[in-house]
C-alpha cells in the first residue's frame, strides 16, 4: 500500500509531559494530495488531549498514524467518513458516528474518502491510568471492556451507534467555550465526562434489563439495521426495506430496536434527519427546500413541520 507524506506520531499521554495547557494548530495540508486540505487543531493538558479535525478533500487521503503507547480513545465523527485498518481488520466510521477504542502501541493507516463537504472529526485521548480509574466499578459495558484489554493490543466494542442531539450540544459547547487558559482546561475535562457518560451509557445498552433477553443474531441484525439507517436516512427507508436490507422479520426489528436502543425506528430515523438537517442549515447554508430533498422528505411541510416539532423554530428561522 502507497502512504502520503502524512505521518503522526502521538507518543506521551502523560502528565509530565504537557504544560499545565498547551493548544497547538497544525495544518499539514502541504503534506497532502493536490487538492486536499486538512488542519489539526489540539488542545493538552493533564493525561487528556483534544483533537479536532477539519478537511476537505478531492480524492482519498491515507494518513500513517503511529502510537507508541496505551492510549484510550473516544472518537466523534462529525461529518465525512473514514476506515482504520490494522492488523488486518478495517474499522469504517460514517457521518454522524461515535466509537470508543483502546490502542497500545502500534501504526496504522487512517483512510479519508473524498468529501462533498467539508469533514470533520474530536477524539478524546487519555492515558490507561485515567481511563481505568474512570472505568473502575463501572456499567457492564464498562467492565467488560476493561477485561478485553488485558487480552489484545486493539480493543473497540465492535460497532458505532450515532452521535446523539445531546453529544451534538456538548461538542458545540466544547468548540465554542467562551475560557482560556485553566479555566478552559477545567471546562474541557468537564464536557469531556459528560460525554463519556453519555457514550457509556449508550454502548452498555444491549446489557440493560429490557434487551438481555434479545439473541447475538438478532442483536447482531439490529445494529445492522442502525448502520443501514445512518446510511440510507435520506432514501425512502421502511420497516419493510430495512428488515429485508439486513435479514431480519419486521416484528422483530421493531420490537427489538426499540428494546435495544430505547426508540423506535421511526422516531430514530427522523432524529438523525433533524440532526444532519440541523448541520446542513448552520454550518453549509444550504436553503430549506435544499435540505428538505437531501434528507429524503417527499414534501417540504413535512420536514418543516418535524423539524420545528424537534427545535421549537422554523428551519428558515435557524440562522436569525
Amino acid at each position: 500500500m502507497e502512504f502520503t507524506k502524512i505521518h503522526i506520531q502521538r507518543n506521551d499521554l502523560r502528565e509530565s509531559a504537557f504544560d499545565a495547557y498547551r493548544e497547538i494548530s497544525n495544518d499539514v495540508s502541504a503534506y497532502a494530495a493536490r487538492g486536499n486540505r486538512m488542519c489539526f487543531q489540539e488542545v493538552s493538558f493533564r493525561n487528556l488531549q483534544f483533537i479536532r479535525c477539519d478537511y476537505t478533500l478531492t480524492g482519498q487521503e491515507q494518513v500513517a498514524l503511529d502510537i507508541r503507547e496505551e492510549v484510550f480513545e473516544m472518537h466523534f465523527r462529525l461529518a465525512g467518513a473514514t476506515a482504520h485498518r490494522f492488523e488486518g481488520e478495517t474499522v469504517r466510521l460514517n457521518s454522524q458516528q461515535h466509537s470508543i477504542c483502546y490502542h497500545d502501541g502500534f501504526q496504522t493507516t487512517v483512510a479519508f474518502d473524498p468529501t462533498d463537504a467539508p469533514g470533520a472529526f474530536l477524539e478524546i485521548r487519555m492515558n490507561r491510568e485515567q481511563f481505568t480509574h474512570l472505568f473502575a466499578e463501572g456499567n457492564t459495558f464498562q467492565q467488560l471492556f476493561l477485561q478485553q484489554i488485558t487480552k489484545k493490543a486493539h480493543v473497540w466494542p465492535g460497532y458505532h451507534l450515532p452521535v446523539t442531539p445531546a453529544m451534538q450540544d456538548i461538542i458545540q459547547a466544547m468548540s465554542h467555550s467562551p475560557y482560556s487558559g485553566h479555566l478552559k482546561s477545567l471546562h474541557l475535562e468537564a464536557k469531556m465526562l459528560e460525554l463519556l457518560l453519555l457514550q457509556v451509557a449508550a454502548f452498555d445498552a444491549p446489557y440493560g434489563q429490557t434487551a438481555h433477553q434479545l439473541k447475538q443474531a438478532d442483536i447482531d441484525c439490529l445494529y445492522a439495521a442502525k448502520a443501514y439507517i445512518d446510511t440510507h436516512y435520506h432514501t425512502g427507508c421502511t420497516i419493510a426495506t430495512i428488515a429485508a436490507a439486513v435479514g431480519i422479520n419486521e416484528r422483530k426489528l421493531t420490537r427489538g430496536f426499540k428494546a435495544l436502543f430505547n426508540t423506535t425506528v421511526f422516531d430514530y430515523l427522523t432524529e438523525l434527519r433533524m440532526i444532519t438537517a440541523r448541520q446542513l442549515l448552520l454550518d453549509h447554508k444550504m436553503y430549506v427546500g435544499e435540505v428538505s430533498d437531501m434528507i429524503g422528505y417527499k414534501h417540504q411541510q413535512h420536514f418543516t413541520a418535524a423539524f420545528k416539532k424537534r427545535f421549537g423554530i422554523l428551519p428558515g428561522k435557524l440562522r436569525e
